[in-house]
């Protein structure tokens, strides 16, 4: 069994400054998805025109050979959220929607896809991409969405990179989901308080870390958590019980 193939993640930019269009273009067309033929029709006619239109920035995992192994599209396309909707009034508070038409800003995730030979775990690294890069412009000029529309069976794969589901297109065709934009990679000293929490449980108190947006958690019993669902361990910086000092571990 062959090793997996290395590869670097390039801007499409660069790429087009490096081999010029027509020599990118013919790489490009090489391009065969896993799953999805309209991913591969984006990358090999749309994406390049796309990019020199500014309508959207495209991020390649390219491999020593070299080949596309897969690639995100980024955007900006805003969100009308309908009144019937699957999100939480807390969620919905977050998301600035304009009051009167519905409509929220928002970045979009346009594509996503890896081909039939990428390595293991390659759509995570260009969602992690993606986020990274999503991030940096919120700081630069604000938005904190993004949105995307997928079919029925990703639903799963998005939710448990952090999107939510809002509902069903207009037609019916595909799925709105969205999350809160922020960098997938950052990470931050454990910190404590004491106080009383949402639950209203006082003198608690509480080692948190923070972990990547969308990392799945599985919940433990250890008291009605008002972050929903996760797993507590012991902080390992002190030997405190669980019941009183504790911080979040992720599953990742």
């Amino acid at each position: 069994m062959g090793s997996e193939p290395e590869f670097e993640i390039f801007p499409l930019a660069d790429m087009l400054e490096r081999y010029g269009k027509e020599n990118l273009e013919s790489l490009l067309s090489s391009y065969k998805a896993a799953r999805d033929s309209a991913t591969e029709a984006f990358l090999r006619h749309k994406a390049i025109e796309m990019e020199l239109r500014d309508l959207c920035r495209t991020y390649l995992a390219v491999s020593n050979d070299p080949r596309i192994l897969g690639f995100v599209s980024i955007g900006i396309k805003c969100l009308s959220v309908p009144e019937r909707n699957q999100l939480s009034g807390k969620v919905l508070k977050s998301m600035n929607i304009e009051t009167g038409s519905g409509v929220a800003q928002s970045y979009l995730l346009g594509q996503l896809s890896r081909s039939e030979d990428s390595p293991k775990g390659l759509g995570h690294e260009l969602l992690d991409v993606a986020f990274e890069k999503l991030d940096a412009a919120k700081r630069l000029v604000g938005c904190r969405m993004v949105r995307l529309d997928c079919h029925d069976d990703l639903i799963p794969y998005y939710q448990a990179h952090g999107f939510r589901l809002i509902t069903k297109n207009a037609e019916g065709t595909l799925n709105q989901m969205m999350a809160f934009v922020q960098s997938r990679s950052a990470k931050q000293e454990v910190t404590s308080s004491r106080g009383e929490d949402a639950t209203g449980i006082t003198n608690r108190m509480y080692g948190t870390i923070r972990v990547p947006a969308g990392t799945p958690y599985i919940h433990q019993t250890l008291g009605q958590d008002p972050f929903g669902p996760c797993v507590w361990i012991p902080n390992p910086h002190t030997r405190k019980s669980v019941g009183h000092f504790f911080s979040i571990k992720a599953e990742i």
